[in-house]
């Protein structure tokens, strides 16, 4: 029996190609395991680490380097056998430090792991390799090994976990894997290069991308998971198809083929379509659909409006089915209720086909509406936030100090003064079998149960690795060295002890409390000087523009058209427009930017209102999903934050206009009309 030891920790790479000489000599040792692997890295890596440093200088005079070299060895032996020689003082005292390191590791196990035997022979030759200037080099076939193997599995084994969001492996199919033999349900964009006149090869290309989409659990994102709710099937499952001319033709040819198909599927439910039909019943008999059955299902749907004058469904009886509240059947149809749904939802919307095909490279034209950029309460409006500005902050030093220290010491309380996580490894073990059958491999039961434990790894922070903890922090937050370590020296002993547990958590840790608790008192400090510049309005108000051919078309615009970002964007949009308190609005483009401590930030809207039924007539406004705090991402709040400090500036500044402009997030036109009403 064969045991495997998986370390998950560890990748080594060990294919060297070396000549043999003598003790002091370039060459390969004999490395028979991973463990032997580990020992010859951890003296390369060393013997490298000193070259650079220490023999820099004799890099290009062989002979001054071979003399260096035999007294850094001597020095390492003498420190082994517990001998002091110090004939050439620095590499010798160098050598035997290394020598008695390595001597209390044969005790402790390399680098502090018992579970790891040093070999100090090993470790001698490639700490002369490294000093020779070797570095770890591996053959390209024996390299790929062990990559190809993890993808292998990942993909094709552990499909759960390379679905899942916690997976940071991000997966690319190339082209060539969306022909015969694989199943790729993830597939979003197809690109072309090359001329092919193959429409074999294309139709599986393209038929593989639209499998449709599954979620991290595997599901599959159709009309039972979305419930029938075929626009967002659509949405979610969309094809894109990047192609040269050669196959843009196959393209549009393939589009028109599916809608046609589709097309002809039964649209309407009259009574022929439900007579003849069989019901197959629990009990395992089946009904057929008599011509008075299928008279009374087609006047039950017409009695409840949900068939037209056409027979085809209405948004009443999708709107009913979704909610749960569809009408009961006549008495004698209720046992059928199931059958007869399933034959109802058989049916096809042809409002199913919109944008589910279309060509990416159409696009509008979008013009300025002249009358309503024109019209003087819009111009009004502009005039009040068409300023430039600079801003100025105010930063308390010592308060951010005791504020950051205070945060510091709530957070580890928080978290049981645990303020970071141990660095910890996963060990995984199976047993091979001696012997296996053809079966037994195609079933992957080579291995017998695999077992696995976590370990605390006991890595001390005096390794090859030098941390500047005040330095990585005062770049992390753009403060002073001697502010951070005021910080520190202000922080609790025991919180500040866990630094060498994990000390790049530990850096990432103050830096992020650190930033929060500046972010908070630039906003308290910040303070807005507008200029006596503004946006000429040929640069903000640009006609001509190319946008999708989904952009909504509107009235009361400044453009002819509308681009939404969302559908609650877009829902927004069509109450806006079509709302008699609103005399004219735009969507403010890109190039409006206010400038803010976290980067430049664009307001979606300027809104003016009919001042005889509104109470607040100038209006910025950002739409949000939700208008909570705690559903913003911190960045976006803190923007948020300084464009209410910039508003509220330029109304100080317009005080003698009148009518202030009001900022503010919403999350719907509703929520919108009860801050302006």
């Amino acid at each position: 029996m064969k045991k495997l030891n998986i370390f998950l920790a560890v990748a080594l790479m060990t294919a060297f190609v070396f000549t043999s000489c003598d003790n002091n000599k370039t060459k390969l040792p004999t490395l028979k395991n991973q463990l032997d692997s580990l020992n010859y890295a951890f003296g390369l890596a060393n013997g490298n680490g000193i070259k650079q440093y220490y023999l820099a200088a004799d890099s290009a005079n062989a002979d001054s380097l071979k003399i260096k070299i035999a007294s850094l060895l001597k020095g390492l032996n003498d420190g082994l056998n517990a001998k002091v020689d110090e004939k050439h003082p620095e590499l010798s005292e160098l050598g035997k430090n290394i020598g008695s390191a390595l001597k209390e590791q044969t005790k402790s196990g390399l680098m502090g792991d018992s579970t790891l035997t040093v070999d100090i022979d090993i470790i001698k030759q490639g700490l002369i390799n490294g000093l020779k200037g070797s570095t770890v080099q591996m053959k390209a076939e024996e390299a790929q090994i062990s990559n190809d193997t993890d993808a292998y599995d990942l993909i094709l084994k552990d499909k759960e976990r390379l679905l899942s969001f916690e997976e940071p492996t991000r997966f690319i199919f190339s082209h060539s894997a969306l022909r015969e033999g694989w199943d790729n349900p993830n597939v979003f964009v197809i690109c072309t290069l090359k001329h092919s006149d193959n429409v074999i090869s294309r139709r599986q290309e393209v038929g593989r991308g639209m499998r449709l989409a599954v979620n991290k659990f595997g599901e599959r994102m159709d009309a039972n998971h979305f419930q029938g709710a075929l626009g967002e099937i659509h949405k979610l499952n969309n094809l894109t198809v990047v192609t040269n001319e050669s196959y843009k033709e196959f393209v549009s040819n393939l589009q028109s083929e599916i809608l046609n198909t589709i097309q002809n599927r039964p649209t309407q439910a009259t009574p022929d379509y439900f007579k003849g039909k069989i019901f197959k019943l629990s009990d395992g008999s089946s009904v057929e659909v008599t011509e008075l059955m299928a008279k009374q299902i087609n006047k039950h749907l017409s009695k409840h409006d949900y068939i037209d004058d056409n027979d085809q469904l209405t948004p009443k009886y999708h709107e009913a089915k979704d909610q749960g509240t569809l009408a009961e059947l006549p008495e004698n149809l209720v046992a059928y209720t199931e059958q007869i749904h399933k034959l109802i939802d058989g049916l096809f919307d042809p409002k199913a086909l919109e944008g589910i095909a279309d060509d990416g490279n159409k696009k509008l034209t979008n013009n300025i509406n002249q009358a309503n950029l024109e019209r003087k309460e819009f111009q009004a409006l502009w005039s009040r936030i068409n300023r430039k500005a600079v801003y100025q902050i105010h930063l308390d030093s010592e308060k951010l100090i005791e504020q950051s220290i205070s945060a510091v010491e709530r957070t580890a309380k928080e978290r049981n003064n645990k303020f970071v996580e141990t660095l910890s490894y996963k060990l995984a073990e199976a047993t091979q079998n001696d012997e296996s059958t053809y079966e037994q491999v195609k079933a992957k039961e080579m291995f017998g149960k695999v077992t696995s434990k976590t370990e605390v790894a006991n890595i001390s922070i005096q390794s090859q690795v030098t941390y500047d903890l005040i330095g990585n922090i005062a770049d992390d937050t753009n403060l002073t060295r001697k502010t951070v370590a005021r910080i520190l020296q202000g922080i609790n002993a025991a919180v500040f002890a866990q630094f060498k547990l994990n000390p790049e958590a530990f850096i990432r840790e103050m830096s992020r409390i650190i930033n929060e608790q500046q972010a908070k008192m630039v906003i308290q400090g910040l303070k807005y000087n507008p200029l006596d510049s503004t946006y000429p309005d040929n640069e903000i108000f640009v006609s001509n523009e190319n946008i999708p051919l989904q952009a909504y078309k509107a009235e009361r615009h400044i453009w002819d058209y509308v681009v939404t970002d969302s559908d609650n964007e877009r829902k927004f949009v069509e109450e806006l427009d079509g709302a008699d308190e609103v005399v004219v609005y735009a969507k403010l483009p890109d190039r409006f930017q206010i400038p803010t401590p976290f980067g430049s930030y664009n307001p979606d809207w300027a809104i003016a209102f009919n001042k005889d039924k509104v109470r607040q007539i100038y209006f910025v406004a950002e739409t949000k999903g939700s208008m909570l705090d705690s559903d913003l991402r911190e960045k976006e709040k803190r923007k948020i934050d300084s464009a209410k400090k910039f508003f509220a500036t330029l109304n100080q500044e317009n005080q003698s206009l009148g009518d202030a402009v009001q900022y503010s997030v919403i999350d719907s036109f509703g929520s919108l009309m009860n801050l302006v009403k």
